[in-house]
């Protein structure tokens, strides 16, 4: 029996691994096919593909894509994608944009709440990558302002937090 994980993700947005150690991890779990989607970049899959020549694991190149609907977060996913076609990589540089002006917005409203937390700190946490609410979450339990992960999203940075 094969087994796939079409919804993987790297350093490069919200994932623990490196694209190599993505592809090995994928391979000591007997997976014989996997995607590659980070958040609103493509700039892992290069190195996701050329970590996986040679093995036996096929690499799906994907994205996957934050968008709004009716007030709502939704995420979509886009697979088997020309991840360098100058269009979407153009597209995917002005989400990037928006989600560093969107990580201002939320230390502005936790700081508010009595919440300081600076948008270095997640930004530091981030590494360059997609930045995202998972990283203000880590921000938030390394300085102490919550317990865990989970309390961050439950109490402040949550759907309808």
């Amino acid at each position: 029996m094969k087994f796939a994980d079409l919804h993987l993700h790297t350093v490069f947005s919200d994932g623990t691994y490196t694209p190599k150690q993505l592809i090995q991890e994928s391979i000591n779990a007997g997976l014989s096919s996997i995607a590659v989607v980070d958040h609103d970049t493509v700039d892992g899959l290069e190195s996701a593909l050329k970590s996986a020549q040679n093995q036996d694991l096929e690499v799906l190149p994907g994205v996957e894509l934050t968008a709004e609907y009716q007030g709502r977060e939704i995420h979509i996913l886009g697979y088997l994608i020309d991840f360098k076609n100058r269009a979407l990589i153009d597209a995917l540089n002005t989400l990037q944009k928006n989600r560093k002006l969107r990580i201002y917005k939320m230390v502005n409203k936790l700081s508010k709440m009595g919440l300081k937390l600076q948008a270095k700190s997640v930004f530091d946490i981030s590494q360059d990558s997609t930045v995202g609410r998972l990283h203000v979450a880590r921000a938030m339990v390394k300085q102490g302002l919550v317990g865990s992960i989970q309390e961050a999203f439950r109490k402040y940075i949550g759907d309808k937090c």
